[in-house]
């Protein structure tokens, strides 16, 4: 496992145990399409996952869409259940 997908799990884990409360990191659209791939996630089975539209996560992995805390927890959360899912 990368340091990125490490980070991403780790991550994953202090939300559960905080019950969502807080977040330990946000990254810029770049870096999380960086983990993304790293995951071997497709944008369309993000948005399946997240119920996030696939515009919304193209435009903000290419930094021209601000989101909402809600909408990147959804976006981080389904790529943690994806990765999870994986080992």
């Amino acid at each position: 496992m990368t340091n990125s997908l490490a980070a991403l799990s780790a991550t994953r884990a202090n939300l559960n145990q905080n019950h969502m409360k807080t977040l330990p990191i946000l990254y810029t659209g770049q870096q999380f399409r960086v983990i993304r791939n790293q995951a071997g996630m497709s944008v369309n089975k993000l948005a399946e996952m997240s119920k996030v539209a696939r515009t919304q996560i193209y435009n903000f992995e290419g930094g021209t869409l601000n989101i909402t805390v809600s909408t990147y927890r959804r976006l981080l959360n389904a790529l943690a259940e994806f990765k999870a899912g994986q080992l």
